[in-house]
């Protein structure tokens, strides 16, 4: 296979699970978050299973900075992470006989009593008086030994009052096994099978040691290696909104299946697109379309990028003044300025008709990408507090980055999609011929 296709096909599926990642962040935070949040504080162990998930939406939020080849290493600890954390929620919400938030919870003050008996150790081997930080942590250990010993004495008792290198007092392998037993007849986990096949792997590429996890990788597959975590990091965490809503009696069957074609349809799409858009020779937009200046500063933007795009498109538009008066002056023009336009497409009688959405949390990049791919230019306003929206027109995009034109300045550039998301304000528009 031509080496080029290989590298545009690894950028799509990398694209295409970067996606999946954003979907299940925004599912978390429309269905599930307020749900826990609400319950937390009042179910038994609530705060326990809020902490896992928070930690999960922590996750999901940084991983949605990092969609790039070169942010494996983060990528895939995040995904390692999200696995560990799987695990332990499932655990202790299907098995919590033997596995409960007590054991957690005594687990974490027996680390810290570890940590400050190491931190005594060492300062009194090489003769140096504790920093005034340093003896915050000394103290826990002289205020918490006893109390803490008698927690391992309890949970741990094997341990003969040493500190277990897992809460649960058993290595990774034991409880992924476990955790699937639990699950049986509830829902397939494949942790053990993860752990076995795949977590090895994710472990050479957290780890600063050699370089197993890339050695011998082909440049042309490499976008691949982050990307594959991607999916695995969206997989576990979905596993940990559902063991979260279930022990918190707020889970929705109807939700979460609807997330899971909400995850197939997106996948196939960003990938068909992503692909295609790799494999196919871009246009040098700036020769493509021009953006005409807008000449009234206080409302001239959104008839600039109209006239902009109807120009390209091949059909007869009026000038600029004409366009500001009819949208903002005449008699009968309301609403919001895509509102405007569409009304005064009409009185013009274009052949030319608006078309005004407002993507999901989250679905904004993707619907926009999408579009674009369709042919049609978005007409996008960004703003900032305490200042009039700006409309700009976007004409090329992936889920990562887009290609802006700016009528305040005749200017075109290539924004991040994190910036783009941060500045929009409003629905988006787009021109379809009647």
């Amino acid at each position: 296979m031509d080496p080029e296709q290989t590298k545009s096909e690894a950028l799509a599926l990398s694209n295409a699970f970067f996606a999946e990642c954003q979907v299940v962040a925004a599912f978390i935070d429309e269905k599930v978050r307020v749900a826990v949040d609400e319950r937390a504080a009042t179910a038994p162990h609530g705060l326990a299973f809020q902490v896992q998930l928070l930690r999960a939406i922590a996750w999901l939020r940084s991983l949605t900075k990092l969609n790039h080849p070169a942010d494996f290493q983060a990528v895939i600890a995040a995904a390692r992470a999200l696995f560990e954390g799987a695990v332990d929620v499932t655990l202790m919400h299907l098995a919590p006989g033997a596995h409960s938030p007590e054991m957690m919870d005594a687990w974490e003050d027996s680390a810290k009593l570890k940590h400050a008996q190491t931190m005594a150790g060492y300062l009194a081997g090489v003769g140096r008086a504790p920093s005034t930080e340093e003896q915050t942590i000394l103290n826990y250990a002289t205020r918490e030994k006893a109390r803490v010993q008698a927690l391992r004495s309890r949970w741990w008792p094997s341990y003969d009052g040493s500190h277990p290198p897992r809460w649960t007092g058993r290595d990774l392998a034991t409880d992924s096994k476990n955790a699937d037993l639990a699950a049986a007849g509830h829902l397939q986990t494949g942790y053990e099978e993860f752990y076995r096949l795949r977590y090895p792997q994710l472990c050479w590429n957290v780890h600063g040691s050699g370089a197993a996890g890339i050695a011998n990788i082909a440049a042309e597959v490499f976008p691949f290696l982050g990307g594959r975590a991607y999916r695995e990091a969206a997989r576990f965490a979905a596993m940990t909104a559902e063991m979260v809503t279930r022990e918190l009696k707020c889970f929705s069957e109807a939700d979460f299946a609807a997330l899971r074609e909400t995850l197939s349809l997106t996948t196939g799409f960003v990938f068909v697109v992503g692909a295609n858009a790799q494999n196919r020779e871009v246009p040098d937009m700036a020769e493509q379309f021009k953006i005409l200046k807008q000449a009234d500063k206080d409302y001239g933007c959104i008839p600039a990028c109209a006239r902009s795009v109807l120009r390209h498109k091949g059909a007869d538009v009026v000038d600029e003044a004409t366009l500001v008066d009819i949208m903002w002056h005449k008699a009968g023009s309301a609403g919001s300025g895509f509102d405007r336009l569409k009304s005064a497409l009409a009185v013009l009688g274009s052949k030319w008709e608006l078309r005004i959405e407002r993507p999901l949390p989250g679905a904004l990049a993707r619907r926009v990408t999408e579009l674009n791919a369709n042919g049609s230019y978005v007409l996008f306003p960004i703003g900032q507090l305490g200042a009039p929206a700006h409309c700009i027109v976007i004409t090329e995009s992936t889920l990562t980055e887009a290609m802006v034109h700016n009528p305040g300045d005749g200017a075109q550039a290539v924004r991040s999609w994190q910036g783009l998301e941060r500045a929009w304000c409003g629905d988006i528009a787009y021109f379809v011929e009647k």
